[in-house]
């Protein structure tokens, strides 16, 4: 507003009539009003700006969380394969464990005529290829029976859900 006055001052010897002065200032009034449309239109555009970038931003975040969701899936699934891994070791170095085949110390032969007669085995009456293949075989077939008592006890589970989902609608 001051500079307004100051370029009046510096006019005025130049100004005759009372014409001039309402022109200088519907001047200065039409600069004014150009320059708060050239401020609106600054705003608008600084509005448009910050909208486009607070959307950009949530989408950002959005997929923050959705990495994040994702990773934390993904640490609990690999947690859950550790374990898994983990158990399956632990019953496989059990089954060995247990498994551990000794060689017959003493026979029992029972006779036709009703009498036990005790003898010594032979030794080593399968080949040992044989006995790891049937070793190994038993110790899958344990395995194999674990996992389908764990697939039972899921169904079951998975039953019961079914069940109470029917109930539920």
């Amino acid at each position: 507003m001051d500079k307004v006055f100051d370029r009046f001052i510096q006019n005025a010897e130049k100004i005759n009539e009372t014409w001039q002065i309402v022109e200088f200032f519907e001047n200065e009034f039409n600069r004014f009003r150009d320059e708060v449309d050239h401020y609106k239109d600054s705003i608008s555009k600084e509005q448009d700006q910050l909208k486009n970038i607070r959307a950009e931003y949530i989408s950002i975040q959005d997929k923050i969380k959705e990495s994040k969701s994702k990773l934390e899936q993904l640490q609990a699934d690999i947690e859950r394969l550790e374990s898994y891994h983990s158990q399956q070791n632990n019953i496989m170095h059990n089954l060995q464990n247990e498994l551990e085949i000794k060689p017959l110390e003493k026979v029992d032969i029972f006779l036709s005529d009703g009498t036990i007669v005790p003898a010594n085995p032979a030794k080593e009456f399968y080949a040992k290829n044989l006995l790891e293949k049937y070793l190994s075989c038993l110790i899958e077939l344990k395995t194999l029976k674990v996992k389908l008592n764990n697939s039972d006890l899921e169904n079951a589970k998975l039953k019961n859900e079914l069940k109470d989902m029917k109930a539920n609608n």
